[in-house]
């Protein structure tokens, strides 16, 4: 049992990483980046970017989810109870719900901005296309709330690993 604790432990912790790495580097590397090219370059960039981090969001947002939600039941031999009667307990609690809100807001808004991507013709648009228009104003607003909400997330799952 701690074998298998250990594994689904290390899979969430590197999940979260990769997870918090890429909203990182959305907010303090692409959206800069982005409001600096011209806007054929940032059209380009965004049909062609955009999806692809939205996948890997998926991919490990997805993986952190499901390997802390194993990792906590395991840990707490599936005695939901504790997860409301100790300090432990409320931050791993608080903490996955933190981060199960940022998985839902990925997996609805941004499969909304995906199909937006999809639609969208470089080729035939004259000037740049109002479906980009507003995926770049909520780019530059949602991976900052999503930053601060994971950051937050991160705080409360340190605590509970070291009761810092």
């Amino acid at each position: 049992m701690v074998e298998l604790l250990s594994i689904f432990l290390f899979i969430h912790i590197f999940g979260g990483i990769a997870w918090y790495g890429e909203v990182f580097f959305i907010t303090f590397v692409l959206i800069p980046t982005l409001g600096r090219l011209p806007t054929d370059a940032k059209g380009s960039l965004m049909v062609r970017i955009f999806p692809r981090i939205f996948n890997v969001a998926t991919v490990t947002s997805t993986v952190t989810i499901v390997a802390g939600a194993t990792t906590a039941l395991l840990y707490s031999n599936f005695d939901f109870g504790i997860f409301l009667t100790s300090p432990w307990g409320l931050s791993i609690l608080f903490g996955g719900a933190m981060g199960l809100f940022m998985y839902i807001l990925h997996m609805t808004v941004e499969v909304f901005e995906l199909r937006a991507l999809k639609t969208v013709d470089l080729e035939k648009a004259e000037g740049f296309p109002e479906e980009l228009t507003t995926l770049e104003r909520r780019v530059r607003m949602l991976p900052r709330i999503g930053f601060v909400i994971l950051t937050v997330t991160i705080l409360l799952m340190i605590y509970a690993a070291h009761g810092i």
